[in-house]
């Protein structure tokens, strides 16, 4: 028995590529350029009290639905959903009602996506080849996935390289992240630099002062 190939040819590849650009043109034709993509973080976001980021996403939703069409994937619907049902004993997620879990998920199904005027792309076989090797291209990425890879790829189809999202693999990958608030409020990580300095100034100091230093952190 002949083993099956794992990677595409580059025949393959190139058709993908054809097919998909083709799929994806009809679909910004049909959106009229003005496409936003909503992402599983500003789902997740969106129904959990815990999250500093929640009221922040539900104004911009809510300022930004007349201004785009926004668009999601049946992939990012069964992850998102998928987190709800399988919420932890620490998670909070719910939806009007104190709807949870299964609840939730069928909610989002039937009611909020309906609410938000947000469409649902079901993704041709050929948008999630390339979807593969976007993500095969960028599996080193923190926390990077297929459904990542996929949404990746309609939005370069669509236009601008922007996403309703906290998801840092998308802004290391040159995409904004809408609403610009999930960065804002968010310190920079110290550099290098910035400790070394610290360091420095610390083992400059005498016995006597680094012991009021301790009492202070203490």
């Amino acid at each position: 028995m002949s083993k099956r190939k794992l990677q595409p040819t580059v025949q393959e590849q190139l058709q993908a590529g054809l097919e998909s650009k083709e799929y994806l043109e009809s679909l910004r034709r049909d959106l009229a350029g003005n496409a936003l993509f909503i992402d599983t973080t500003a789902i997740i976001d969106y129904h959990d009290p815990n999250s500093q980021y929640q009221e922040r996403i539900q104004d911009f939703l809510t300022r930004e639905s007349s201004a785009y069409v926004l668009i999601t994937s049946t992939y990012v619907v069964a992850e998102a959903v998928r987190r709800f049902v399988k919420a932890n004993e620490h998670d909070r997620f719910e939806a009007p009602g104190k709807k949870r879990g299964a609840e939730l998920g069928l909610y989002i199904i039937k009611d909020w996506l309906a609410m938000n005027k947000v469409r649902v792309v079901c993704v041709p076989k050929c948008v999630f080849e390339l979807g593969a090797m976007c993500f095969e291209a960028n599996w080193k990425t923190d926390g990077w996935t297929i459904t990542d890879a996929i949404s990746h790829e309609i939005i370069r189809g669509l236009g601008p390289k922007q996403i309703v999202s906290g998801d840092q693999g998308f802004r290391n990958l040159g995409f904004r992240l809408l609403p610009d608030e999930y960065f804002k409020t968010r310190p920079p990580r110290p550099t290098l630099t910035a400790v070394d300095k610290a360091l420095a100034a610390v083992a400059s100091l005498d016995p006597d002062e680094r012991q009021v230093l301790r009492e202070l952190l203490q």
